[in-house]
């Protein structure tokens, strides 16, 4: 897969946000549940990111920011559910490196998606 992702965090002061394009190398396995005519289905594997944009939103004005790292490394783990061409993705991204120089902050993220097939 090739991923557009937005990631980034936000404590009500200061807004950190990041996009990269992320490639992550899964192997899948797909399995029909036979009475309900769903295909069930995991994966996993690691997810190699590359940072295209960052910026900073604080109360003092927005800047294009170079705080974090223009790689990310993670290892992706989910699940998917569908029938027909439908389906619906659960992932989750841990990220296995600090996503800014010198301190320990690390990209984990949560997705939930819509396949059509």
């Amino acid at each position: 897969e090739v991923l557009y992702t937005m990631k980034g965090v936000s404590d009500g002061d200061v807004t950190l946000a990041v996009d990269y394009i992320e490639v992550p190398v899964l192997l899948a396995f797909e399995a029909p549940a036979t009475a309900t005519g769903l295909m069930i289905g995991a994966y996993a594997g690691p997810a190699l990111a590359f940072k295209v944009n960052e910026s900073i939103d604080g109360r003092f004005g927005s800047v294009d920011g170079d705080a974090f790292k223009s790689t990310d490394v993670g290892v992706a783990l989910g699940a998917t559910v569908g029938a027909g061409p439908f389906a619906v993705d659960a992932r989750y991204t841990l990220g296995l490196t600090d996503a800014v120089e010198d301190v320990n902050v690390r990209n984990n993220v949560f997705t939930i998606g819509a396949v059509y097939r």
